[in-house]
C-alpha cells in the first residue's frame, strides 16, 4: 500500500510540476468598412484559425463607408445604426482606427480600401499607397506581415462607367490643399466599359500597389466573378454589392487559406449555413 501511494505521489508531483508550454498568440487586425465587417466576417476567420490551435487573436477596425484615408484622417463624432458621422481631426487629435493600429503588435494586418479608390492609377499612387505607408509606421511591429483586402465588383452595375474627375482637395484637403493657381488639379477614373474591364482596372491598380508595398493580394474579385457565374445558385451578396452570409463565409475562407495555409476543407466550422453549401464553398476557396 505504501508502494502504491509513493507511486501516486511521484506520479501527481510529476504532472503538476511539469510547465504547461505557452502559446503566444498571433494578432490579426482587419481594417475596412462594411465589405469587411458584413456579418463579421473577421470573426468567422478566427473561428476557422482557431478551430484546431487557441492561438488567434483576430480584431477589426471596420466602419460604413470609410476608405484607407479616412481611418487616419476622421474623428467619428456620432453613430446611428449601419451609419458614422465623422469630421476631419485636428493637429493633434487621433482617430479611432490609429489607435487600435497603436494599441498592440501587430502580426498581421489585412486592409481593404473602398473600391471606387481603385478606379484611378493616379489616385492609387498618390494617396493610397501613401495611406497604406502611414498605417505600417503606426503599427509597433515592424515584422508584421500585410494583406491587402481586394474585393469584388458589383453584382448589377450599368456599363459603360464613365469616368469621374473630381478635385484632389476633395480626397484630401490637407495633403492636396486647395491650389489658386490650379484649382482645376483632379483625380480621375478609368471608364469602365463591361465586367471584364472593371476586373482588369481593379487587378491592375492592385498590381500597382503590390510593386511598392510588396503585400500579400487576395484574389476574391476572380474568385467571386467566377463563382457567381458558374454556380448561380449561390447568393453571395445581400444587395448589388455588399456581401450575404454565404458571400463573408466565401470571403473567411479565402483568408483562411491565406493565413494558415492550409485547406479549408478539412474544417467542421460553417458558419451555420447548410452543410452543402458551406462544403462547395470550401473547396472553392481551396482550388484559387
Amino acid at each position: 500500500m505504501k508502494g502504491i501511494l509513493a507511486i501516486l505521489f511521484i506520479v501527481f508531483y510529476s504532472c503538476k510540476s511539469k510547465p504547461v508550454e505557452q502559446v503566444e498568440k498571433v494578432n490579426v487586425l482587419f481594417i475596412g468598412n462594411s465589405l469587411t465587417y458584413y456579418h463579421d466576417m473577421p470573426k468567422m476567420v478566427e473561428e476557422m484559425l482557431n478551430e484546431k490551435v487557441l492561438n488567434y487573436n483576430v480584431e477589426q477596425a471596420a466602419f460604413p463607408g470609410m476608405t484607407l484615408n479616412s481611418h487616419l484622417n476622421n474623428i467619428i463624432y456620432k453613430r446611428e445604426g449601419d451609419n458614422i458621422f465623422t469630421i476631419r481631426k485636428s493637429e493633434f487629435e487621433i482617430t479611432e482606427t490609429e489607435k487600435i493600429i497603436s494599441s498592440r503588435s501587430w502580426d498581421l494586418i489585412i486592409i481593404q480600401e473602398a473600391p471606387d479608390m481603385l478606379l484611378s492609377k493616379e489616385l492609387v499612387n498618390e494617396l493610397v499607397q501613401s495611406d497604406i505607408e502611414k498605417i505600417r509606421l503606426l503599427n509597433p511591429n515592424k515584422n508584421c506581415k500585410y494583406i491587402f483586402f481586394n474585393t469584388w465588383i458589383p453584382k448589377v452595375a450599368s456599363y459603360p462607367i464613365k469616368s469621374i474627375c473630381l478635385p484632389k482637395s476633395d480626397f484630401d484637403s490637407v495633403k492636396f490643399p486647395v491650389n489658386k493657381l490650379n484649382p482645376d488639379e483632379k483625380f480621375c477614373s478609368e471608364e469602365v466599359l463591361n465586367e471584364k474591364e472593371h476586373l482588369r482596372i481593379l487587378n491592375e491598380a492592385l498590381n500597382q500597389i503590390n510593386l511598392k508595398q510588396k503585400m500579400i493580394i487576395s484574389n476574391h474579385p476572380n474568385i467571386h466573378f467566377n463563382t457567381r457565374n458558374k454556380y448561380l445558385e449561390i447568393q453571395l451578396y445581400d444587395d448589388d454589392y455588399h456581401p450575404s452570409k454565404t458571400g463573408s463565409f466565401l470571403n473567411a475562407c479565402i483568408f483562411y487559406k491565406i493565413i494558415a495555409d492550409k485547406s479549408p476543407t478539412r474544417l467542421n466550422f460553417n458558419a451555420s449555413l447548410d452543410e452543402k453549401t458551406a462544403s462547395l464553398l470550401k473547396r472553392i476557396a481551396n482550388s484559387n
